[in-house]
């Protein structure tokens, strides 16, 4: 439910997940709020309109918690399978699956203030910081592989986006 705090009215009742809701948060413009169930999906709404934009589904587990980055382009996922994903906020596509650094289900997710570290804290009691800059990750992976990602590597890595070489 929304609520108008101001006047303690409701505004609307938004329906979209078949389970109980686990984790909800705004953009950081206040435009789109995306909600997290235990459905295994991430329903992003309209919060003005209070309508669906999309339904981000999570094949691995259920989704425990969430966090927009800084700008409001990347939305970070906290999963029930250890692992955290990060979307492409506005085409609603999945842009990297954060493995290795849990051992047990993501607890909460959080950006730092520059966007370019995000934490994440496990069951485990661990919290991992990730390097979340594209450039810094690339530069990370060219220097370790001394090459490009083959299309196998790149596929298992990043299925949803088309090959491309990166290093130069």
């Amino acid at each position: 439910m929304l609520w108008d705090v101001a006047r303690h009215t409701r505004l609307a009742t938004l329906v979209g997940h078949t389970g109980a809701l686990r984790d909800v948060a705004f953009s950081p413009d206040g435009r789109v709020l995306a909600t997290a169930g235990i459905d295994r999906t991430v329903v992003l709404w309209d919060a003005a309109r209070h309508t669906r934009l999309a339904v981000l589904a999570s094949n691995a587990g259920s989704v425990t918690s969430l966090a927009f980055s800084p700008d409001g382009r990347t939305l970070a996922t906290g999963i029930t399978d250890h692992t955290v994903v990060l979307w492409d906020a506005t085409t609603h596509t999945r842009l990297a699956t954060l493995t290795g650094g849990n051992t047990e289900p993501v607890r909460a997710v959080a950006f730092s203030p520059d966007g370019h570290t995000l934490a994440t804290a496990s069951a485990d009691k661990t919290v991992t910081l990730w390097n979340t800059d594209p450039q810094h990750t690339t530069n990370h992976i060219c220097d370790t592989l001394a090459r490009d990602r083959t299309t196998d590597e790149w596929t298992q890595a990043m299925p949803e986006m088309p090959y491309r070489t990166t290093c130069t």
